[in-house]
Parts: C-alpha cells; structure tokens; sequence
C-alpha cells in the first residue's frame, strides 16, 4: 500500500517504528520527556479501558497506585474500608453523627460466579425479603415489593483469578431513612418555635433536646440494622451459616481464613 492511501494515524504509527528501529541514543532531557509522556499516554489508556469494563485488574489498580506515589499500604487500607461494613468512608458531620447514606460490605467467598450468585439471590429473597429490579454485567438492583421505584441494595459478584472464588459486594442504602430523619428534625424545629413564652420555651427546648437524642438514637439503630444486613448476607454466602446474632465483617472473614 503506497503511502497516498494510508490514513495520518498509520502514517504515523510506521514513521514510529523506523524512529525506533533507528534510534541508538537519546539526550537525557528528551529521554526523561518521552519517559513521562510514556507513562502519562499508558496511565491515559488504562483508564479507558478501565471504564469500558465490568470490572479492573487489583494489579493493575496497584501499578496505577504506585505509578502516582500512593504507598500499597494506603491502598490496602482504602480496599479494607470499601469492604468492612463497619468503616465508614463517608467524613460529613452529619454521617458521623447518624449513619452514612450508603452501608458497603464486601468479601472474598469460595465457589464458582454461578453458585455464589445463586446463594446470594436465594439469601436475598428469602430472608431479605428482596426482588432484584435489574441486572447488568455483575452488577443487579434489588428492591422490596412494595416499593416499585426504590433501589436499596445494589450487588456484584466478581470472578478472581482463581475461576472458584469471587469477590461479592454489596451496598445498602438508608437514604429512606435519612429522609425521614429530616422531617422529624425539622418537626422538632417547629415544635421549639411553637413555644414563646419563657416558661414554654424552657418546655420547648427539653421537648427538641430529648427529641434530637430519640431520632439520632433511632436511626443509629437503623445503620446498625443496615450494617447486620449485610453481614449476615456476607455470612450465609460464604456458607457460614445465617446465625440470629450476626457477626462483624471480620470475625467472618477471619473464620473463613482459619478454614
């Protein structure tokens, strides 16, 4: 093919290989220039090929990691905060004090992407009561019957690279509840306002004071649900059992690796 047919994209890539070919030494400014560029252009397309796929090599998540100076011990402990359903990422005041928007969980289980999809739709079900809503790839929405447009649980199920273990994840929103909690805060607001005289006031601000303890109260209860929720889900997939009195996120993952 003469070079009058090929498009500037080919031109280009053959104009490359003779440079190459050619090419004995290179000044240490243009080296240390094509070298950084290298490695801009290589990080450019593996964050392409990362968000056209279902899912990303831990490998390659640390190459990229070390690539831009974040230490394995920082990504670690990041890969064990989106895990443990106690950690929680979210840093607002808010969340703090109540419980975050979204309770994760994660684990490493035995068993082939099949198997372990069925025991995680079968637990969801069963006991959770759940109807999946949607599926894409490894990813699928489950929601309770009565609630047509809600999407409290999101799930994955990723194949390692050992076919017979998968990583599943699983997210849970309290974004209900949260809801509500603002509207009894703001109630209370109004109840405290209602209050104008001195002697109604102190009344007022006992009723906001002992209000704010209950709904804070509450919907800590709420997270502490959420979070038994998804360990339990984590427990009973990982075949350990759907004990009454669920575990922590640890003490199952420890037990699984004494196995």
């Amino acid at each position: 093919m003469t070079q009058e047919f090929l498009t500037r994209q080919q031109r280009e890539q053959r104009a490359a290989d003779e440079v190459a070919e050619q090419l004995d030494a290179l000044s240490r400014p243009m080296a240390e220039r094509v070298l950084g560029r290298a490695i801009e252009l290589d990080s450019d397309a593996r964050a392409a090929a990362e968000a056209a796929a279902d899912t990303i090599d831990y490998d390659m998540l640390r190459d990229v990691a070390l690539e831009v100076g974040i230490s394995e011990e920082a990504l670690k402990k990041a890969l064990l905060e989106e895990l443990d359903t106690e950690k929680d990422h979210d840093a607002r005041p808010v969340e703090r004090a109540t419980v975050p928007d979204v309770v994760r969980g994660g684990m490493i289980v035995s068993g082939f992407a099949e198997e372990v999809a069925q025991r995680l739709r079968d637990y969801l079900e069963r006991v959770e009561g759940l109807e999946q809503r949607r599926q894409s790839g490894p990813m699928s929405e489950w929601a309770p019957p009565r609630l047509q447009d809600a999407r409290p649980a999101q799930t994955w199920t990723v194949t390692q690279h050992r076919k017979d273990r998968q990583l599943v994840e699983i997210d849970l929103t309290t974004a209900g509840a949260r809801k509500k909690f603002w509207r009894w805060m703001m109630t209370l607001v109004v109840i405290s306002f209602i209050f104008g005289t001195p002697l109604g006031g102190l009344i007022g601000l006992g009723i906001f004071i002992a209000g704010v303890v209950a709904v804070v109260g509450w919907i800590k209860r709420i997270g502490r649900k959420a979070r038994h929720s998804v360990n339990r889900a984590l427990s009973a997939i990982a075949d350990d059992g759907t004990s009454d009195e669920p575990n922590s996120w640890l003490e199952v993952w420890e037990r699984l690796q004494q196995r």
